[in-house]
């Protein structure tokens, strides 16, 4: 019998451990995969910024290149050095020369990685001046990116990493090396498509590669420049890495201008972008996984897998012993309790195993907890039916309401009482206004029609004034969207508050129209008027105040409603809101 139990027991540990120890197992490949997916992960998220951080610094090489032919077109119009003839210098022509290349040397002192600044005449080669006397005009006009013909102002031509030649000093030959030169046409004097004056702008090669190269974080990344055709320009890191890349279809992994693609090779990790500053492809070859980083992921998970199938061990002997015993009780409890037709209740397994014990008495928490969910559940859903009921009920009572008022109307018309009927018409259409339609913002033309129906009403009550009310809409306002209810308030007060005596011509003026990208909106009466210190006061009205509020909380606060007001002159009321041809504020 002991060698029976015996057996027993061992077959339950090895099961239990087995079991224990696969998830184990899995769960620390899948924790492997995991880190080196968050560590891939992380290595792109730093890629791109790094790289973010490059195209930022030469879009202020742009920025600047465009600054630079801002002052200079500036100067060099307003010395009218297109009329100069270098060969035939006339008086005074000597001091603006003199003025343009100091501007042109100021600008070289105050620019960060510029070499020199040339304002080329191709078709006089004595008009070229420069932000340095140490050059020969010939040999510039002889460089061949010259001899193209260029009919642009706002695009740069670059010619990339070349030979100063053209410098007479050997000092500035030898400190500035190469560059880049940027070409642009600067001046278009007879009006045709081609510049006869051009400015160039020499940028220190080894500045710019700085820029580049400082996206290069460790000793084992590598950073190829690659022109249009495919050709390499600079490179620095490994040859394997470069030659990796050029097996690569790299013109593939570009997209838009500025756009950043990473692609992950086994253990390596190719980014590229171009960069139309210089229209050159920049790639970059890293190892996320190189050193102390896998070494580190490696020593984690034989960790983690170690102390895993220890717990395994202690976990499959503890439980082995004393688990099948409790195990049949707490099921025989649990069964008694779910079959038990009169609801969830508690389980009673009377076991002196301590453990056992506190599993019964959380388990009869669950059960009540799970009990109170019912409970909780059968609430909610009658709530929920008599909230659909009053909402039935809200829907039947302005149904009711618009019922009754058309059957007032038919009686008015049939006791030939026309304007009674005409009146209730309006009020109607006035309730289904404001009731029916939730909408937040409503086209202008149905605020209109909404307004004629309420001045109808407003007449009727005001018969012995006699105001007359006009309009004029712009055609190309009519379909804008406004804030709903935004012109009642003011037509209501002009009523009310503008001709508190009978006057013959009194009226009241709406008007619309478009205003530096503004809908405009405007009601004016001439009636009595008041004091400009009481605008503000009377902004405090409930109408008033309420039509302002919501259109600065639906646009902001640089539009709204304001007033103006002349004593005996009359008021006018306006109301700026954004021009708006789409529903998006309904949303």
């Amino acid at each position: 019998m002991r060698r029976k139990s015996f057996s027993t027991k061992l077959f339950i540990t090895v099961v239990i451990f087995i079991v224990a120890a696969v998830p184990t197992t899995i769960a620390s490949f899948l924790y492997y995969r995991s880190e080196r997916n968050t560590i891939t992960e992380q290595a792109k998220e730093y890629e791109v910024r790094i790289l973010r951080d490059m195209q930022i610094d030469f879009e202020q090489l742009q920025s600047q290149l465009e600054m630079i032919q801002y002052e200079v077109t500036s100067q060099f119009v307003s010395l009218g050095m297109g009329k100069i003839d270098a060969n035939n210098l006339q008086t005074g022509e000597i001091e603006k020369i003199h003025i343009l290349e100091s501007q042109l040397q100021s600008i070289r002192r105050t620019s960060t990685g510029l070499n020199n600044i040339y304002v080329i005449g191709k078709n006089d080669k004595e008009a070229v001046f420069g932000s340095t006397y140490r050059f020969y005009k010939r040999v510039l006009l002889a460089e061949e990116y010259l001899q193209a013909e260029y009919t642009s102002s706002r695009e740069w031509s670059v010619v990339p990493d070349h030979p100063v030649s053209y410098l007479t000093s050997k000092i500035e030959k030898e400190y500035k090396q190469n560059c880049f030169s940027f070409v642009i046409g600067l001046a278009n004097l007879d009006g045709d498509e081609l510049f006869e004056y051009l400015l160039q702008v020499d940028i220190n090669s080894e500045y710019l590669y700085s820029i580049i190269h400082n996206i290069k974080l460790n000793e084992k990344d590598s950073i190829v420049v690659l022109d249009k055709g495919g050709e390499i320009i600079d490179w620095v890191g490994t040859e394997e890495d470069v030659e990796s890349l050029m097996r690569e279809n790299t013109m593939d992994m570009q997209g838009s201008l500025g756009d950043i693609d990473i692609r992950r090779k086994g253990d390596v990790m190719l980014s590229g972008t171009y960069v139309p500053e210089l229209q050159m492809y920049v790639y970059k070859i890293s190892h996320p996984f190189a050193g102390v980083a896998e070494k580190q992921l490696y020593k984690q998970v034989l960790l983690l897998m170690a102390v895993s199938l220890v717990v395994a061990v202690i976990a499959a002997t503890k439980v082995a012993s004393s688990f099948m015993r409790p195990f049949e009780q707490i099921i025989q409890g649990t069964m008694h309790a779910i079959e038990d037709v009169s609801g969830l209740q508690p389980v009673s397994i009377q076991s002196r195993s301590s453990y056992i014990q506190k599993m019964e008495e959380h388990f009869n928490i669950l059960i009540d907890r799970i009990n109170q969910l019912i409970k909780d559940m059968l609430r909610k859903e009658t709530e929920k039916r008599n909230l659909e009921m009053r909402m039935l009920q809200a829907q039947i009572n302005p149904h009711f309401l618009y019922n009754t008022l058309n059957s007032v109307k038919w009686m008015a018309l049939m006791k030939k009482e026309p304007e009674i009927a005409q009146s209730i018409t309006s009020l109607v259409s006035l309730l289904e206004y404001c009731c029916k339609d939730t909408s937040a913002l409503v086209p202008l033309e149905e605020e209109i029609k909404f307004l004629e129906e309420y001045i109808q009403i407003q007449k009727l009550r005001d018969v012995d004034k006699n105001i007359d009310v006009t309009f004029e809409i712009d055609d190309d306002t009519r379909d804008l969207k406004i804030v709903k209810l935004s012109l009642q308030p003011a037509v209501e007060n002009a009523f009310i508050h503008a001709f508190t005596e009978k006057k013959a011509d009194a009226g009241i003026h709406v008007r619309s129209y478009r205003k530096e990208g503004k809908l405009i909106l405007e009601i004016q009466d001439n009636g009595v008027g008041f004091d400009a210190k009481m605008v503000k006061k009377n902004m405090t009205g409930i109408g008033t105040r309420n039509v302002d509020d919501r259109i600065k909380l639906t646009f902001g606060e640089e539009f709204g409603q304001s007033i103006e007001s002349e004593i005996g002159l009359g008021t006018k009321v306006i109301i700026e809101q954004p021009v708006i041809e789409n529903d998006y504020g309904n949303n």
